[in-house]
């Protein structure tokens, strides 16, 4: 839809009025888990439709890991999210009209974020990114970018701030919903936190697990340049639990799970052996094995799981 020529419908669910709009009319154009067979314990995301219990990828890497983005991520985090329904200030995220490599990425970045950590049924507005205005008896009011709650890994973040927990679970997902290649696809979320554990039986179709990955964005010092800027930025950690093709390397279009991490992720090899190292008496301090309890799997429908 172009905003610059069409007027947006005053029923649209897609918007958020910033204040009550009693008496106004229509909005004018802005002015500018392990997988097992026998029933072992999976977690899953139950966003799909008709049925489907999975979500989708498809944020950008560089989306992930623009300094913007990961300034706004360490502010953010030690207050609470929206109380008033309302975003805060993000001066260093991308802006709305941001064009070339940037455009749409505020609203990629926050649907995942969001997505991942409020739980479903929650909307919070960014007063930061205007759609339009309502207009009537003489007032003319913003309507907002909206954006709802999915997963439900920090549903009190809107109130408050994140725990550590948190943090490292919504990082998680967040992780987990990266691509390589910016394409979409559907994937299961599996993990230990209690909305994401169902049943194995319940999981279908996704039947083939793909990778997990781990880590802290919130709390990373890692030194960041300028808000164009996209790079290493935090520590993050992908192992891979591809077992249907040769390499781990040629493992999907998502392709986040290789040696030379093409998303940012330090890449650990595949999960078992790395899982086995981790349990070494001498290594349990090695970074790569912090938070790994918090970590998130994805798994793939078979019709996804192709080999590049």
């Amino acid at each position: 839809m172009n905003l610059g020529t069409t007027l947006l419908r005053c029923a649209s669910p897609f918007v958020f009025i910033a204040v009550s709009l009693y008496g106004l009319g229509c909005m004018a154009d802005p002015e500018e888990p392990g997988w097992d067979s026998e029933g072992e314990e999976l977690g899953e995301a139950e966003l799909g439709m008709g049925g489907d219990p999975g979500t989708n990828n498809g944020l950008r890497y560089r989306v992930a890991h623009n300094h913007g983005v990961q300034r706004t991520v360490r502010v953010i985090g030690h207050a609470a999210l929206a109380p008033s329904g309302l975003l805060p200030s993000m001066p260093d995220m991308p802006s709305p009209t941001a064009a070339g490599e940037w455009a749409g990425a505020r609203v990629e970045f926050l649907e995942k974020l969001i997505g991942c950590a409020l739980a479903e049924g929650t909307t919070v507005g960014d007063p930061g990114h205007i759609l339009g205005y309502m207009t009537g008896g003489g007032l003319s009011v913003p309507v907002f970018q909206q954006y709802h709650g999915e997963i439900g890994l920090a549903p009190d973040w809107r109130t408050r701030a994140l725990t550590t927990d948190e943090k490292r679970w919504v990082t998680a997902c967040v992780l987990s919903r990266t691509n390589r290649y910016g394409a979409t696809i559907n994937i299961l979320l599996g993990g230990a936190h209690p909305e994401i554990i169902h049943r194995a039986s319940e999981a279908y179709p996704y039947t083939v697990p793909e990778s997990t990955v781990w880590g802290n964005m919130f709390d990373s010092t890692v030194p960041l340049g300028s808000n164009t800027e996209s790079g290493y930025a935090f520590n993050a950690y992908i192992c891979s639990d591809v077992t249907f093709c040769s390499f781990a390397e040629g493992a999907t279009l998502r392709a986040c799970d290789e040696t030379y991490t093409p998303c940012g992720f330090g890449y650990m090899g595949h999960c078992d052996t790395f899982d086995a190292f981790c349990k070494d008496p001498l290594n349990p301090t090695f970074e790569g094995c912090l938070n790994r309890s918090y970590a998130i799997h994805s798994y793939l429908k078979a019709s996804d799981a192709t080999c590049l």
